[in-house]
């Protein structure tokens, strides 16, 4: 899936903020927008001057090598009903931010965790919004489980 899903090699740069804020009162501007500001609250706040937009990345070398170190992990669990309470579980501190949060100046932006009972897998994937939307999270785990059923044949796992 790495290698189908250039995003999960991404981090993100840039501060996505204009270089200051400036008061509304002291901002000229010609034209419509110049007749329309002083009608503003005086103490409003304007970002003026060039924006360093987000943009994405390739990841730091060491970081992109240690990606699976650090963004998969196993967790094994006694039975069924405990695979059931972790994963919720596990869900809801994703959904939460309990997990911790991404760090998007180095990435990864994404998380696998893999729960094991004797008989069943539970898969957690959890990512930022910035790296995926819906269809491409359901084309990276269509990969990741195609990669995992290869694996499961023999046939080698390359997720």
């Amino acid at each position: 899936a790495v290698r189908t899903q250039p995003m999960l090699t991404r981090r993100i740069v840039g501060t996505g903020r204009a270089g200051e804020l400036v008061r509304i009162g002291e901002v000229k501007v010609p034209g419509v927008l110049g007749r329309i500001l002083p009608f503003l609250g005086e103490d409003d706040m304007v970002r003026v001057g060039d924006p360093d937009p987000l943009r994405f990345a390739p990841m730091h070398a060491e970081a992109a090598n240690a990606v699976f170190d650090s963004a998969v992990r196993a967790r094994d669990v006694a039975d069924d009903a405990a695979l059931e309470a972790a994963w919720q579980g596990l869900f809801a501190d994703e959904l939460n931010g309990i997990e911790g949060e991404f760090d998007l100046a180095r990435g990864p932006l994404w998380r696998l965790t893999a729960l094991r009972s004797p008989s069943r897998t539970a898969l957690v994937l959890c990512f930022n919004h910035a790296i995926s939307d819906q269809g491409s999270a359901a084309h990276m785990v269509a990969d990741m489980l195609e990669a995992a059923a290869g694996a499961a044949e023999g046939g080698g796992a390359e997720a």
